[in-house]
Parts: C-alpha cells; structure tokens; sequence
C-alpha cells in the first residue's frame, strides 16, 4: 500500500504548517471551481429567463397581477445570485500598502515588491519560529478569505433558489 504525504511522519512544526496550507489552497480552489460553475450556469439561466420575459409572446411577457411582480421578483433573485456568485470567484488579495510594508515570504502580493537578492537573504536566514509565524499570518488570511468565499456562494445558492422556486410557482400558476 502506497503512502501518502498525510501517513508521512512530520519531522517539523513547518512542515505541519505546510501541510494545513496546502489543505487550504485546496478549499480555495474547490470553491472557487464550484462557484464559477454555479455562476456560469446561473448567468446562462438567467440570461433564458430574461429571453422569456422580453421576446413577443415569451413564457413570462403575459403575466399579470400578482404573477407579473413575483416574476421580477424571480428574475431580481436570480440576478444577485449571479453578483453575489462572482463575488464569491473574486480574488482577495488584500491591501496594497499592507504588501509593501510586509516582509512575509509566503504571499506572493508580498514578494512583488522585493528583488531577488533581499529576498534570498532573507530565506536563507529563517528560524523555524520565523517561518512558523509567518504561515500562521498567512493561514489566518486564507481562511478568512476561505470563510466569506463560501458563505457567497451559500449565499449565491440559497438566492437562486429562491428566485427559482418563485418562477417555478409563477409558471405552475398559469
């Protein structure tokens, strides 16, 4: 039986940093793949809903009453989730003075500003403590990013779902 990096023995505390990093990219790149298909299909559903609503004669052209403000309603609903789904694919990649007053090596919004050379000293004269703090700001940063990223799409999901149920009701209505 094969061993994975997560059966390999830690032979130190960075390397357990390392590792939670790397969990971490990986649920922001999971997130960010299932929010931009969500957004992708939400956009193209939206975009047939609005065909329906405008074309002579469309499914939705000939509402009245109740059902005609119900079915802009829907199609408001439907409309955030797009916004609130492409908020969730928006990268985060925090404050511009931040990432010039910062001497992290981790972040690559940090290390644009550096040369070359600065930056090898630097690496070359980490203390494990110093690498330790440093993905310990970096980790804190991911998974905030991490936290809003997932409640938009929550969020994004729950709006759409509501926005289509409100349709489904209005057509199932005529």
């Amino acid at each position: 039986m094969a061993r994975t990096a997560a059966d390999t023995p830690l032979k130190t505390n960075a390397e357990c940093a390392w590792r939670v990093h790397t969990a971490q990219e990986n649920w922001t790149s999971k997130v960010d793949t299932k929010a931009s298909a969500f957004f992708t299909v939400n956009l193209a559903g939206l975009a047939v809903i609005l065909a329906f609503r405008t074309q002579k004669d469309g499914l939705l052209v000939t509402l009245t009453g109740w059902r005609h403000g119900m079915a802009d309603l829907a199609i408001l609903l439907c409309g955030i989730a797009v916004v609130v789904a492409g908020a969730a694919i928006f990268p985060l990649l925090g404050r511009v003075h931040e990432h010039q007053t910062r001497r992290d090596v981790i972040y690559f919004g940090h290390l644009r500003h550096r040369s070359p050379a600065n930056l090898a000293q630097q690496l070359a004269g980490l203390t494990e403590r110093e690498q330790i703090d440093q993905l310990a700001r970096q980790l804190v940063v991911m998974a905030k990013g991490n936290w809003i990223k997932h409640r938009c799409l929550q969020l994004a999901l729950l709006i759409a779902f509501v926005g289509s149920g409100l349709l489904l009701v209005i057509i199932m209505s005529r």
